[in-house]
């Protein structure tokens, strides 16, 4: 069973105009068009676009978040439409605005703790695991700070440490190293590598063409709706 596949996807979205414009019709753009892909377990596929370019739409369509107009999309044999709690049971999602949802006040491992409990993690391995997770990602000696004393950098490495903190088969993850430091994207990255080493799906998105080449086992682009394969001696690009 390959553990993401979606076939034929469009998706398309109505363009709100300004109160008395000339046009009285909402255009619509179209976000995605005819996209169909397959990600195999273990492997880290990158996608890679400029913004606007449809990257966060997809991410939401396969976590269940909005549905296509069109097509098919299925999450280790279950289909987004009719099965969207299995779905959800198999991802995890850390979106381009993943930094929200911790509360201020609490440590970094108290927020942990209460997202373990939501995943349903046992308390008896959720602390451990979120240690582990802490430990690799930087957090060493500052597990206990309040998440409001964490820079944005940090905002953005603990919200990957959520995602992981399931142990989830498929994760997707909308430019993960958004405003990091070049040494915690090297820690991501070999997170990731690991975690595809252990059979972990990974669909990544980001506009960072050496991110791409660095993190992906393939490297796809996703340009004005449509996904094709990355090509950068055709871009002008190396």
């Amino acid at each position: 069973m390959i553990p993401l596949t979606l076939k034929n996807v469009f998706k398309s979205f109505s363009i709100k105009r300004e109160t008395g414009s000339p046009r009285t019709s909402s255009p619509v753009r179209t976000v995605l068009k005819d996209v169909t892909l397959e990600i195999r377990e273990g492997e880290i596929l990158c996608l890679l676009g400029k913004n606007g370019s449809g990257k966060t739409t997809l991410i939401k369509i396969i976590s269940t978040l909005i549905e296509p107009d069109e097509g098919e999309v299925s999450v280790c044999g279950h289909d987004t439409r009719r099965e969207d709690r299995e779905v959800r049971r198999h991802l995890g999602v850390m979106l381009n605005a993943g930094e929200g949802g911790f509360q201020p006040r609490l440590s970094a491992m108290s927020n942990l703790e209460f997202y373990a409990a939501l995943y349903q993690v046992p308390a008896s391995r959720a602390r451990e695991r979120a240690r582990s997770l802490l430990q690799d990602l930087g957090f060493e000696g500052r597990e206990w700070d309040q998440y409001q004393s964490f820079s944005s950098g940090m905002r953005r490495r603990l919200a990957l440490v959520r995602t992981l903190l399931p142990g989830n088969p498929v994760l997707l993850l909308d430019e993960p190293t958004l405003g990091v430091d070049p040494w915690t994207t090297g820690d991501i990255h070999r997170q990731l590598k690991g975690l595809g080493k252990e059979g972990k799906t990974i669909l990544c998105t980001t506009n960072n063409i050496s991110e791409a080449k660095a993190l992906g086992d393939r490297v796809l682009t996703l340009d004005k709706g449509e996904l094709n394969e990355w090509k950068p001696v055709l871009a002008g690009l190396s």
